[in-house]
């Protein structure tokens, strides 16, 4: 009787999410929410939306803004989903994958455990597609892991995934090709209440621009995100981001010198363990100089990226590409030969394999 019963509260749950009203339930099942800081806390599930989840903890309720939540832990959850979930907070997607594969199938048996599942392995797939590194999807794959997201937020407009959701689809448009679809994705990230989530939005537009080589728009996107007022760690971040986007549409223009300014200052700022964002940071400088013509300049930058921020791989096979070149061009052809095998076994699937 019991398993029947939470059957049904689940469906109730389903129900819910897939409309465009908030949820607002009363259940004898209790959730944890593991928030970015601070410990967990369990209570029965109150109200959820897209910006919030609440919980009914005894006699008082307590209210967490989404972006707040690490993740939502359901009740039943196996082992292998909730760190898999914490997992995916450190953006480790491979590690997702792993772990939602060790889900015995009996596991599966409920249907909110199930889309649980379902969600992150489509959302680990979408994120390592765009990764492009070793084990990631490609094709007809990294394309299901977009469609199932999709149908996911039609079915759940209520989600507490819903802002990250639509950036990842966003995401995996662009590195698709298929640009004039992830504007309307990148617009519902923008339409979040919180300042941080506003820049995400415009650095992500930013970013599809460049992708299409139109640098003046994206430097307008940039300066969007720079122009907003928030002062969180991540919006901080966020700055860094755009400023080092702006000085690599910049360096495309044909201003390197200016663009080069705008790298020296941002790479002062920069956070050494935020190994994607020094790697970035360090292939547009390396872009500068290969602009303004110093070879020499242009290998030590892409060379820090290949020794020290290799743990990205967007940024590390675009600096292994250049590193064959710059290597042959100042007659080092084993270093050559090295970079462009190192490219090849590492990054099959990534466009600057080429």
């Amino acid at each position: 009787m019991r398993t029947k019963t939470r059957t049904i509260l689940y469906s109730l749950v389903l129900l819910a999410l897939a409309t465009d009203a908030p949820i607002v339930l009363a259940q004898a099942e209790v959730f944890r929410v593991h928030p970015t800081s601070g410990q967990p806390m369990t209570g029965r599930l109150g109200e959820i939306t897209k910006d919030k989840v609440v919980l009914q903890i005894g006699s008082s309720t307590k209210e967490f803004a989404v972006n707040e939540i690490k993740f939502v832990q359901l009740p039943g959850a196996p082992r292998d989903l909730i760190e898999a979930q914490n997992a995916a907070a450190d953006v480790d997607w491979g590690r997702v994958i792993e772990l939602l594969d060790k889900i015995p199938p009996p596991q599966l048996a409920n249907e909110a455990i199930k889309q649980e599942v379902d969600f992150y392995r489509a959302l680990a797939n979408a994120r390592l597609a765009v990764s492009g590194g070793a084990g990631a999807p490609a094709g007809a794959e990294a394309q299901g892991a977009g469609t199932a997201l999709v149908a996911y937020l039609k079915a759940n407009k209520n989600s507490w995934h819903f802002y990250d959701t639509n950036e990842a689809v966003g995401d995996l448009l662009v590195n698709m090709g298929r640009f004039e679809q992830a504007p309307a994705y990148y617009n519902e990230l923008a339409g979040a209440p919180w300042p941080e989530y506003k820049m995400r939005a415009a650095v992500a537009i930013g970013r599809a621009l460049q992708a299409q080589g139109k640098h003046a728009e994206a430097i307008k996107q940039f300066d969007a995100a720079l122009a907003t007022d928030a002062k969180s760690k991540s919006a901080q971040a966020q700055a860094l981001v755009a400023k080092i986007g702006k000085a690599k549409s910049a360096i495309e223009l044909g201003r390197a010198q200016e663009g080069l300014q705008l790298l020296t200052k941002a790479i002062e700022e920069l956070p050494t363990e935020d190994n994607q964002l020094c790697a970035t940071a360090y292939i547009a400088l390396g872009n500068a100089y290969l602009q303004l013509k110093q070879p020499k300049d242009a290998l030590y930058a892409f060379l820090f990226v290949d020794s020290l921020y290799n743990q990205s791989p967007p940024q590390h096979a675009e600096a292994l590409y250049h590193l064959k070149d710059l290597w042959n061009q100042l007659s080092h052809p084993d270093r050559a030969k090295e970079a462009a095998e190192k490219l090849k076994s590492r990054y099959p699937t990534s466009p600057w394999n080429k």
